[in-house]
C-alpha cells in the first residue's frame, strides 16, 4: 500500500475505512439536519466549549432564546416549544460533533504516521504548513461565521 511494512499498512487499511466510515455517517447525518431544519438551531459557533451541549434548563433557555433571534424562527418555527428546540439541536449538535471527530480523526494518526516514518509521509516543513493551513483555515471559518 504505502509501505513495505505490512504492519504499518493494516494500520493504515484500518484508519482510511475507519475514516470512510465516519464521512458516510457525517454526509448522512449533514441530510438529516438539513431535512428536519436543524442547521441554524445553534447559532454560535464555539469551537472549545460548544462540544459540551446545555446541561442545565437555563442552558437550555439560553440557547432557545439566541434561536428566537434568526429569521428561521420568526419565519417558520415562530410557535416552536422548548422540547421541539431540544429536538433539532441535537441533530445539528451531533452533526458538528461528527465534524470535530473526523478532524482529529485525520490529524491526530496523520501527526502520528508522519513522526513514525514509516512510510513516504510529510516532511516536518509540510506538516508545519498543513498545520498552519488549518488553523488559518479554522480562523476564517470561525470569523466568517460570527461576522455575517
Amino acid at each position: 500500500m504505502y509501505s513495505l511494512n505490512s504492519n504499518l499498512n493494516n494500520h493504515l487499511k484500518i484508519w482510511l475505512l475507519a475514516l470512510l466510515a465516519l464521512i458516510i455517517l457525517v454526509i448522512l447525518v449533514g441530510g438529516l439536519t438539513r431535512l428536519t431544519d436543524s442547521g441554524l438551531s445553534i447559532t454560535t459557533w464555539e469551537l472549545f466549549v460548544g462540544f459540551l451541549p446545555p446541561l442545565t434548563n437555563d442552558k437550555w433557555k439560553d440557547y432557545f432564546d439566541l434561536y428566537k433571534t434568526i429569521p428561521e424562527y420568526s419565519e417558520q418555527n415562530s410557535n416552536m416549544s422548548l422540547s421541539e428546540f431540544k429536538v433539532i439541536f441535537w441533530w445539528e449538535w451531533g452533526h458538528r460533533q461528527l465534524g470535530r471527530l473526523i478532524g482529529l480523526s485525520v490529524m491526530m494518526p496523520l501527526i502520528f504516521f508522519s513522526i513514525k516514518n514509516g512510510f513516504v509521509c510529510l516532511s516536518q516543513q509540510d506538516v508545519k504548513s498543513l498545520v498552519y493551513f488549518l488553523k488559518s483555515a479554522s480562523v476564517k471559518y470561525f470569523l466568517f461565521n460570527n461576522l455575517l
